[in-house]
């Protein structure tokens, strides 16, 4: 994957070096067939007195992963997301994380596919020109013009609390998808004030602690206008500056049908 040098908002690879690899490491070792437990018995398994590991495993064809240690320098330095000190901080990080993410789809045609808090980091560049936010591990990223190509379906990707309604049903991620997935990092982080996540008994817990299916579902009751009002009154008393940017947010993304008055999540 290549990203042009102009593109401001994404983490600079410095450095970069394959230092071993997995099958390195096994070159002339000689093996038995490979074994494996099966599901039934699971990690916690409990090998009798006087019997090995083996009476609990079973022959397959199934081989070791081929891993690589590599070294990645990385610029530039950045702070989490929670670690704002100011409302205004917050904003410019996702005004700069949004025009990266932008850039990276119209000018590379790559869509990142995994907005979340912990991919966004706070930039500590002492160039006041420079952005203060910074989008960072492109890991699960797609090239718009290679479509995968997924024999076995359409993968869930993204971290579960920012994923968008739509996920779980199986549609190619789209750039809106992602773009909804900033709504949620935004409702995350001023919810959260500068906590890993919100605090108990807020409606977006359960974002966390459910299925895919189930977390969607909760998204589409909490997205709607009524259930999204009650998410505005979650906001830390600092960021309710920020509520009419939000409501703004959730209007485009997601409109009430005129025929039916259900809530339009496509794309």
């Amino acid at each position: 994957m290549r990203i042009s040098e102009t593109l401001e908002g994404l983490l600079s690879t410095d450095y970069f070096d394959e230092i071993v690899a997995r099958a390195e490491l096994r070159s002339g070792l000689r093996h038995r067939p490979n074994r494996r437990v099966p599901p039934e018995d699971g990690p916690g398994i409990s090998v009798p007195s006087g019997r090995g590991i083996d009476s609990h495993t079973v022959e397959t064809d199934e081989t070791f992963r081929v891993r690589t240690m590599v070294c990645i320098i990385t610029s530039p330095c950045g702070r989490p997301l929670g670690t704002h000190e100011f409302v205004l901080e917050l904003f410019q990080v996702f005004r700069d994380a949004v025009k990266a993410h932008r850039s990276l789809y119209e000018d590379d045609g790559i869509l990142h596919q995994d907005i979340a808090t912990r991919n966004m980091v706070i930039s500590e560049s002492v160039d006041p020109e420079a952005p203060k936010g910074v989008m960072i591990n492109l890991d699960v990223a797609m090239i718009m013009d290679v479509w995968p190509q997924n024999p076995g379906g359409i993968s869930i990707t993204g971290t579960p609390p920012f994923t968008a309604i739509c996920a779980p049903k199986g549609r190619h991620r789209t750039y809106r998808h992602d773009l909804e997935s900033f709504l949620y990092v935004l409702l995350w982080a001023v919810i959260a004030d500068r906590s890993e996540s919100p605090p108990e008994g807020s409606r977006l817990q359960r974002w966390q602690s459910e299925s895919y299916e189930e977390m969607a579902g909760r998204k589409m009751v909490h997205m709607a206008p009524d259930g999204f009002q009650s998410i505005l009154l979650e906001f830390a008393p600092e960021c309710q500056t920020l509520q009419p940017l939000a409501g703004g947010f959730r209007r485009l993304l997601f409109p009430v049908r005129v025929d039916d008055g259900t809530l339009w999540t496509g794309t």
